[in-house]
């Protein structure tokens, strides 16, 4: 039941997707039905999401590896007259090919260079970069009569949910009123993540004599309850205790662990989760300053009152 809710919620983006537009000039694509190559005279925006879900691995390939070969493959089947631009929609830096270019070479070059950010995407400002690529396309390159942008993604929910605000739900209808949509789903509904998302310290101030506890967060970003999953704590590079976890789904549970550092200095604390489909987010440091001791001053209103 819960892969099927998963699986709904996916479903539900890419409705919210094509009813946004004023017109319906929108698909969703899988990676086994490619988008159509040789148009000539057509603007192609290669939009990928470098967010960091999509370091996700599914059969020992992370789906941002599967969106670039895909990308690669409808820039190689290109003709001559055909022109792309690019977008990494974690990039806050902007369009990473903001003008069409019509050498395949270096489209596939970039689309190379690409890495998975470590952090989010935000929907509004990709469409933002897509609108005025298209816009500025369209006036330099008026013999370019057709368009159309493909957005390479896992429909990771953190991205996607906005789809039915008002503000995404205008500019989906600008751009898709210049343009066809595919929207070629890299990911998988099946499976789950589960993250250690921080870490709290109890005590502020920490000495050689204090024993302190620390509570690491681990939320489970699943529709599947998770029961004894690993969880390894580490101290200065040292394995110091092994815990494991049950986490219902999208719950987050508190997993307390206390410590006595028995020299001063600066110490590093690692939790870190068993490996699971997405890596990037199965840890978490802290560092934490530890004293001999600390100098109290007290002041009295007389002698003696302190």
């Amino acid at each position: 039941l819960r892969r099927w809710l998963l699986l709904a919620t996916r479903i539900f983006i890419l409705v919210l997707f094509a009813s946004a537009l004023a017109n319906p000039r929108f698909a969703p694509v899988s990676l086994s039905d490619p988008v159509s190559a040789n148009l000539t005279n057509t603007h192609t925006v290669l939009v990928l999401d470098d967010s960091y879900s999509m370091a996700t691995n599914v059969s020992q390939e992370p789906l941002f590896s599967r969106a670039k070969q895909a990308a690669r493959d409808l820039v190689g089947a290109a003709m001559q007259g055909e022109a792309f631009t690019l977008i990494a929609m974690a990039n806050n830096r902007g369009p990473v090919i903001r003008n069409p270019s019509f050498d395949t070479a270096r489209i596939t070059r970039e689309l190379d260079r690409l890495s998975i950010a470590h952090g989010a995407a935000t929907l509004m400002t990709v469409l933002d970069s897509v609108d005025e690529v298209i816009s500025a396309a369209r006036q330099r390159f008026p013999r370019l009569t057709s368009t159309r942008v493909c957005f390479y993604t896992d429909l990771g929910f953190n991205t996607w949910s906005v789809i039915a605000r008002d503000n995404v739900r205008d500019r989906l209808q600008r751009i898709g009123q210049n343009a066809e949509l595919f929207v070629i789903d890299v990911g998988s509904s099946a499976g789950g993540n589960l993250a250690v998302t921080g870490i709290q310290q109890r005590q502020r101030l920490v000495t050689t004599q204090t024993v302190v506890e620390f509570v690491a967060e681990v939320h489970n970003f699943s529709q599947q309850d998770q029961d004894e999953r690993p969880l390894k704590i580490w101290i200065d590079g040292q394995v110091v205790a092994n815990k494991k976890v049950r986490i219902a789904a999208n719950e987050t549970a508190m997993v307390k662990f206390q410590h006595r550092f028995r020299t001063a200095g600066e110490h590093q604390l690692r939790f870190e989760l068993s490996p699971d489909r997405l890596l990037i987010d199965n840890e978490c440091w802290r560092c934490v300053p530890v004293r001999d001791s600390i100098d109290v001053l007290c002041i009295g209103g007389k002698s003696g009152a302190a």
